[in-house]
């Protein structure tokens, strides 16, 4: 990776730890908004080099693994306290798929969390209410459980901002009442 477009010819040297390593480029493009990649053919053979390079990128790949690793744990015990709250609490994306179903949401509805993640979250609660609650006219919301028993809920609901304040996802903290 670059963070300047290569515009000059196909011939390139590159320095590499205190050496000079020529080479032909073969292609250019943006990579994201601040870098570009560009592939190198070199001109000679050079093992202990490839050998170098491979070593950096393995060292890299160790950084990322253990920073992965270290937001999974982090992701884990945040997951671990919203399994603590009574309530159901879900995370939705914009569009209802579900992002985030604690363990009170299972309690709740019926839906394990392997069930719920990713489905419509209008699919799970699905507002087909007998007759005698509908008439009853404007009532705090009924939601359908998996197993087809009606619950009335209160429900609270926040939307979370993107760095540029659009609308990116959807809290609902929901109990029975």
């Amino acid at each position: 990776m670059v963070d300047k477009p290569i515009s000059f010819g196909p011939e390139i040297k590159i320095r590499w730890n205190n050496r000079d390593i020529n080479g032909l480029i073969r292609y250019s493009h943006k990579f994201d908004a601040l870098r570009y990649r560009i592939g190198v053919e070199l001109h000679s053979s050079s093992e202990s080099l490839l050998v170098e390079i491979l070593a950096h990128q393995s060292a890299e790949l160790q950084r990322a693994k253990l920073l992965l690793n270290q937001q999974e744990a982090l992701l884990s015990r945040h997951l671990a306290l919203l399994d603590l709250a009574s309530e159901a609490v879900i995370v939705t994306s914009m569009d209802g798929g579900i992002l985030l179903w604690n363990k009170g949401a299972e309690q709740l509805y019926g839906w394990s969390r392997e069930e719920a993640l990713g489905r419509q979250v209008n699919h799970l609660f699905e507002s087909r209410l007998p007759a005698d609650i509908a008439a009853a006219g404007p009532a705090p919301r009924y939601h359908l459980r998996k197993n087809g028993d009606v619950v009335k809920v209160k429900s609270r609901s926040l939307i979370e901002p993107d760095a540029a304040g659009r609308p990116q996802a959807i809290l609902l903290v929901n109990r029975e009442t």
